[in-house]
């Protein structure tokens, strides 16, 4: 039986631990001896805040699509990279893929309408682990 003075959290730790999972990595750095959170440290790199700000526009792109597209769809896609006004969108199956892009002109126009910088929207698979 477990020891009575520990949380279920801690002899889920525990098992983890067993498993050869190591601690849970910190949500925050130590910058000139402050706590800072790891995004905040990253934005202050230049050309790590403007992939942070394309990843940020990316996933809004997604966002504003929800209405458009069925949820059980919807849940499975992810927003891939917006470079040089390019968006990706991920779809899990290939069957998907050739079934979104009829819907690429209407989805374009509508972010369009919303201000988003997409002139071109690419849909691809993402591949699939081996089994």
């Amino acid at each position: 039986m477990s020891d009575p003075s520990q949380t279920p959290r801690d002899e889920v730790l525990k098992a983890y631990a067993k498993l050869g999972f190591g601690p849970r990595p910190p949500q925050t750095r130590h910058i000139d001896g402050q706590i800072h959170p790891a995004s905040e440290a990253l934005g202050q790199h230049p050309a790590l805040r403007e992939v942070m700000k394309m990843a940020q526009v990316s996933r809004r792109c997604l966002v504003l699509l929800r209405p458009l597209i069925p949820v059980n769809v919807y849940e499975q896609l992810q927003a891939g990279p917006l470079i040089q006004g390019e968006w990706c969108v991920l779809t899990p199956h290939p069957a998907w893929s050739a079934k979104l892009r009829q819907s690429l002109p209407a989805w374009l126009a509508h972010l369009r309408t919303k201000g988003m910088p997409v002139e071109r929207i690419r849909i691809k698979t993402m591949a699939s682990s081996p089994r």
